[in-house]
């Protein structure tokens, strides 16, 4: 039986993540962070789309997004071919290195958007301690701490918390709070 297609919108908020198959890492090292990151770039220049926060861990990743066309399915099937292809001549293997079908969940900008992209600048919370100090996470980029990507768009966000867009407002909002308190559905969990 075939898949159900997506359904996607113009001006479109979602929360996409995908994994390795069996939880197996798809970054190994720096260069593999810095290809994704590349290669998501250049999918955001093609298909118009703004990326708003996103974590690249170990094994998986989380990007919250927007879409500018109806366009998802075609800019994540970019991304993931493009760093497959990459990953596995790097690597010298083949076949796929995700689990199957990226995971993406439709966003109600008013009501998750700040709190699902707090959750995501939380998700390294484990692997480190200073969550100032992931590089493969967009939160450096929110606190003036690594340079901001073009494709990267932390006003929307900073403007939501206030009018002068305090990135002090949205360090505290992030490292403040729990993540069970930002009220982000256990369906954001992967």
């Amino acid at each position: 039986m075939p898949r159900a297609p997506r359904i996607e919108y113009p001006n479109a908020y979602y929360h996409v993540m995908n994994r390795g198959i069996a939880k197996n890492p798809i970054f190994y090292n720096d260069k593999s962070y810095e290809i994704f990151l590349e290669i998501l770039g250049e999918a955001c220049k093609k298909f118009d789309v703004v990326v708003h926060a996103y974590c690249l861990m170990n094994n998986h990743y989380h990007l919250l997004l927007c879409t500018h066309q109806a366009n998802l399915s075609k800019f994540m099937q970019r991304i993931s071919g493009f760093y497959t292809r990459r990953f596995n001549a790097f690597m010298e293997r083949d076949g796929s290195i995700f689990r199957g079908r990226f995971k993406s969940i439709l966003v109600d900008k008013d009501t998750y958007l700040l709190n699902l992209n707090r959750y995501i600048h939380r998700n390294p919370e484990a692997l480190t301690k200073n969550l100032k100090s992931y590089k493969w996470s967009s939160y450096p980029a929110y606190l003036e701490l690594a340079d901001c990507p073009p494709w990267l768009n932390k006003n929307e966000s900073l403007e939501m918390l206030s009018a002068d867009k305090n990135k002090t407002a949205y360090e505290y909002f992030v490292e403040t709070e729990k993540v069970s308190d930002t009220k982000v559905s256990d369906t954001f969990l992967v």
